[in-house]
């Protein structure tokens, strides 16, 4: 277990930092002074973004204006269109907090006021419930910068106008939110337009109730319609299809439902979280509920550091790792259950940068050494490669992490090699993690027959079609590799002939070698489309043991 401890500094009950939906006066006075100051990561983060993010740029994106006559709320493209052009008003906005150009200004006005003049109504449509507070909540993060920010008089101003006309615009979709019973990770993207909209309005009450339904929902639904931290990073002490009792574990839920949504709805979290730290929320560490107590937490170490646990779990299971997973109940009133991990759609293998605001807290403010605990490993070793999203590092990296981040990731060591070592859980079968007393090299050893082995590739761009691998190895008699493509082997739903006709990508024979090792080279006709793959060893001999994969790019 985790234990932390967070410095004082609260937002005091009904009062409300302005602005203050993600970024404060704080954190914008020390985002321009590292800028300006040259203070790394943050120079780099922003040099990167003014040449390669159209949101940062001189000349961004608009997408919202792109046909003509648009006067309504009432789809899905309508709301996605609104939240880019929404953050890119929000970071134009920023941009004029760093360097006081004005045409950064004029920009993010012009993007904000295009919407409160010519959207005039709305209505549901398909996935409104969290397509448009998704959208509402980067609108009025926008609309707050601008309004507490900037010259009081004069064309750059913000005007009373320019309230009302906001008012009316987030008025409209405002019944468009379903409330707590949300499904899953949507629960999540509905909470950005009510938590901004509590701080627009000065609504504290508003504000406590959107920041309980974050953490812990107490009064939704147990199940799939309820994404809060509690239920989605759930703690698992009964087998609930059978009544056993199980060892106390964290399971992120939605990975019974399938392996595409939980990053998405995970990095919206992470995202939420950000509004509540600018007003330096605190809650309690057991109901979720705001709290000013000395025994209150931070939001994203809420139960614990659940957040953190559950998330750790997705990265362990999309590095290939088998995980601790225990029945869950989806909807108890209809008997639906949750048996195991759903590789539907062949999406195992994905590690994705969305969860890096909670690497980052835990990385840099809190210089938490992620490799040493069980809990941490996964996400650490995850991001480390993956590396995080530029704009949420510029924007929320802590300061904590001044002269230490920098924006290099992780290959996976020298040539892209793949150290089996790396990847071996400890109750493996037949397995185990030895050093070699030549060399000092930690190689995996098997006695077993024949075995599987998860590995990450670690690459970042496609496979070529043509390439070399090369396989450090040892063993006494005639053996085996077969290269397997877990995106169609794990896929419960996909048609089993399919799954056998593609389920190995490539068999390699491996010569004995007595007790030298050998590096054996050779080439896939037709490389795996994931980033994880299985490999399967068969051996004749007594001992297999394994050193490195190397895999071309």
């Amino acid at each position: 277990m985790l234990v932390l401890v967070l410095a004082s500094g609260v937002a005091l009950a009904g009062r409300f930092q302005h602005p203050g939906i993600g970024l404060n006066r704080e954190q914008l006075d020390q985002l321009k002074k590292n800028v300006q100051s040259g203070v790394e990561p943050w120079k780099s983060l922003y040099e990167d973004l003014t040449k390669h993010d159209h949101r940062f740029s001189k000349k961004p994106r608009i997408f919202a204006r792109r046909s003509e006559g648009i006067t309504k709320i009432d789809s899905p493209d309508f709301d996605s269109r609104c939240a880019w052009d929404s953050q890119t008003a929000y970071c134009q906005a920023v941009m004029y907090e760093i360097t006081g150009e004005a045409d950064y200004r004029e920009r993010a006005l012009d993007y904000v006021r295009w919407f409160y003049t010519n959207i005039t109504s709305g209505h549901r449509h398909w996935d409104s419930q969290f397509r448009w507070p998704h959208a509402e909540g980067w609108y009025l993060r926008a609309a707050e910068l601008l309004r507490y920010t900037g010259p009081k008089t004069g064309p750059l101003a913000w005007t009373k106008d320019d309230t009302e006309g906001v008012n009316r615009f987030i008025a409209i979709g405002e019944g468009f939110w379903w409330g707590r019973g949300t499904l899953l990770n949507q629960l999540q993207f509905t909470l950005g337009g009510p938590l901004a909209r509590a701080i627009w309005r000065d609504d504290w009450n508003l504000y406590c109730e959107m920041v309980e339904i974050l953490t812990a929902n107490k009064d939704g639904p147990v199940g799939q319609s309820n994404g809060s931290i509690r239920e989605m990073c759930r703690l698992v002490t009964t087998n609930e299809v059978t009544g056993a009792k199980v060892k106390p574990h964290v399971q992120y839920a939605e990975m019974g439902r399938d392996i595409g949504h939980p990053f998405p709805g995970a990095g919206q979290l992470g995202e939420n979280l950000t509004i509540l730290w600018s007003q330096k929320t605190r809650v309690d560490p057991v109901t979720g509920e705001v709290s000013n107590r000395r025994d209150a937490v931070d939001p994203i170490e809420f139960l614990g550091h659940r957040y953190l646990r559950g998330v750790n779990q997705i990265c362990k299971y999309n590095l290939g790792f088998d995980i601790d997973w225990t029945p869950i109940a989806i909807n108890r009133e209809k008997g639906e259950f949750w048996m195991r991990p759903s590789n539907w759609g062949g999406g195992r293998g994905r590690i994705s940068n969305e969860v890096d605001i909670l690497y980052m807290y835990y990385r840099w403010k809190k210089n938490l050494d992620l490799g040493k605990s069980e809990e941490t490993r996964y996400i650490g070793y995850g991001l480390d490669m993956k590396g995080v999203d530029y704009w949420h590092a510029l924007l929320w990296m802590p300061n904590e992490a001044a002269g230490k981040a920098t924006l290099e990731r992780l290959d996976p060591g020298k040539d892209w090699t793949n150290r089996f070592a790396e990847f071996l859980q400890p109750r493996a079968d037949g397995l185990s993690v030895l050093k070699d007393k030549m060399s000092g090299a930690r190689y995996v050893s098997s006695t077993a027959k024949s075995f599987f082995f998860p590995m990450f590739l670690s690459f970042r761009k496609p496979l070529p079609k043509a390439g070399e691998y090369v396989l450090r190895y040892r063993c006494d008699g005639l053996s085996g590799m077969a290269v397997i493509n877990p995106a169609e082997y794990e896929t419960e739903f996909a048609d089993p002939e399919t799954c056998k006709k593609r389920l190995y990508v490539e068999k390699v024979k491996l010569p004995p070698t007595g007790k030298e090792w050998k590096e054996y080279s050779f080439t896939l006709s037709n490389p795996p489309d994931r980033n994880l793959i299985k490999l399967e060893f068969r051996t004749k001999g007594k001992r297999l043991d394994l050193e490195w994969l190397t895999v071309p790019h």
